[in-house]
């Protein structure tokens, strides 16, 4: 459900830098396993983030253990492919629940923790399909914009409130996840095709890597970014800003 291999990425950075990572999905299996991999302080629990409760009982323990919160990156992402007159309600709901309402009630139930914490950054992964028309994907790419417009709003909110808190979002394209490659075979497919800008060797847009995404993430959940706050950061080559590109 989540977009596991930029979560891992990022987790594994933040833990090399000392943190205490918490990784959550619905996949506990993985979840566990990613975490063994990452050592340190790094633990896995269980979450559904579609749910408000869940979050409210996430933020509950993770306070009562470690007695504040610094950093939250909203990662949970689903994309079910259909085109704007085929999309089902249920796939619609499932995809606005995971994406956007995750997003929501991340952001809500951590500030009030980062109060108390002295201050935070909250790092939301949009998507370059916020910024250019992807017709196989048009809830996701909803739920997307979605999260660039509550990153702002929240930015701002938090600003009036003197609360120390940033919220800034990530907008990845064209990187080498199992779920972009998934999706980007999907919009190559003669029915969606619109010409998508290639380089020379592989008729197809270059990919980037997670680590392109989790460095961006660090940095931003770092004391280092401390004057950037509101911002939607593009991730992809400049990709998006040509016709006809195909992002995440």
């Amino acid at each position: 459900m989540q977009q596991r291999e930029l979560e891992r990425q990022s987790a594994r950075l933040l833990a090399k830098e000392g943190a205490i990572v918490i990784l959550t999905d619905v996949d506990v299996e993985n979840g566990i396993r990613v975490a063994d991999e990452i050592g340190g302080k790094s633990r896995f629990l269980l979450q559904d983030v579609r749910f408000e409760k869940d979050w409210i009982a996430l933020f509950d323990r993770v306070f009562l253990e470690e007695n504040r919160l610094d950093i939250l990156i909203n990662n949970a992402g689903i994309a079910i492919p259909a085109s704007i007159e085929t999309q089902t309600e249920s796939d619609y709901r499932m995809i606005m629940a995971v994406c956007m309402d995750g997003t929501f009630f991340g952001c809500k139930h951590a500030i009030p923790l980062m109060k108390k914490s002295g201050g935070g950054s909250i790092v939301n992964i949009s998507s370059a399909v916020s910024l250019v028309g992807v017709p196989p994907f048009p809830a996701y790419s909803a739920a997307k914009g979605g999260i660039e417009s509550l990153t702002r709003t929240v930015a701002i909110q938090c600003a009036i409130d003197k609360s120390n808190i940033r919220c800034n979002s990530i907008h990845p394209g064209g990187i080498a996840t199992s779920m972009a490659a998934t999706m980007r075979e999907i919009v190559l497919q003669p029915e969606f095709e619109v010409s998508p800008v290639s380089d020379s060797q592989s008729n197809q847009p270059k990919l980037g890597e997670p680590d392109d995404i989790a460095y961006l993430a660090l940095f931003l959940a770092s004391n280092e970014s401390k004057f950037i706050n509101g911002e939607k950061i593009v991730v992809d080559a400049g990709a998006s800003k040509m016709l006809g590109t195909i992002p995440e």
